[in-house]
């Protein structure tokens, strides 16, 4: 009879544990970065760079945790430490191995802190692998041919951070580079009915369009100019880059790459970078040119 394993977690007092006596389950598919892994100092990047918030906790590193059965309460003795985000098959986890989702959660545990003392976080997760409905991809609980070892348990960061009660969860950004347009939707948490969405874009600093939307409908800018695609910009050493370009009127576009310092040669829609959207009269598109071929 297969088992099904349960993985819990437990986060105390917001704190990680001493981490001398952490070592990697073996060394398979191990890298100069997993080995020179410091287990109170992983992954210290903010996990959600797209929405970042000032103040947060980030809480990966060393826990206790245990395997259990399906139906298992939370346990009162714990099997050892696992270094999380890492998953429980991995050697960087410090378990590796474990018998057997990937989409992330958020929770507001706001009612269950206790302001005056610690406070314990207990993870469960559930992973039926092939057995269930979530999505995973090639994993299997009887890893053969094209079937992977699944992962299981936590295999992101882990975080807390404080929020208004009115604030933003989510942000669907969606652009139209033919229109020249990006339109952005946000999803937000509590009672925002008296608020607007306001959307401003920015070019080096400079805001170059902005829009407002009521909540629950999306916001869609329009920058001045446009941004031409299908250029590259060479020098005189021969080498080539893809060009940011910045339109400024009707007849002209700047040019510009960080990788090339003395541009001597510029490309359009040109053998490898097939990609232009430029159109000129009767609506017709721009032929491709390069001004260092005669």
């Amino acid at each position: 009879m297969r088992k099904i394993s349960i993985v819990f977690l437990t986060l105390i007092s917001m704190s990680v544990f001493k981490a001398q006596a952490y070592e990697p389950a073996g060394d398979r598919i191990m890298t100069k970065w997993g080995e020179d892994i410091d287990p109170s100092s992983v992954w210290e990047e903010y996990p959600r760079p797209i929405m970042e918030r000032s103040e947060w906790q980030n809480l990966n590193g060393l826990w206790e945790y245990a395997i259990t059965g399906k139906d298992a309460t939370a346990p009162k003795d714990w099997q050892g430490e696992i270094l999380v985000p890492f998953c429980a098959e991995s050697s960087l986890s410090g378990v590796g191995r474990h018998t057997g989702g990937y989409t992330p959660f958020s929770l507001n545990i706001t009612q269950a802190l206790n302001p005056k003392g610690n406070n314990r976080i207990v993870v469960r997760v559930w992973d039926p692998t092939d057995k269930g409905y979530q999505p995973r991809g090639k994993q299997h609980s009887r890893p053969h041919q094209i079937w992977y070892t699944p992962v299981t348990g936590i295999w992101q960061t882990v975080w807390l951070e404080p929020v208004n009660r009115n604030h933003i969860s989510n942000l669907k950004i969606s652009p139209d580079i033919d229109n020249n347009t990006l339109t952005v939707k946000v999803q937000s948490e509590g009672d925002n009915k008296h608020y607007i969405t306001e959307v401003s874009v920015k070019d080096n600093g400079r805001i170059i369009a902005s829009g407002k939307a009521l909540p629950g409908e999306s916001a869609t800018v329009k920058p001045a100019g446009g941004v031409a695609l299908g250029f590259i910009i060479g020098d005189k050493e021969g080498k080539w880059a893809y060009a940011h370009s910045k339109q400024t009127d009707d007849r002209t576009i700047e040019l510009a790459s960080i990788l090339i310092d003395k541009p001597s040669a510029v490309r359009y829609n040109w053998a490898d970078y097939p990609d232009g959207n430029l159109y000129g009269e009767n609506n017709l598109p721009v032929l491709p040119f390069a001004s260092d071929i005669k």
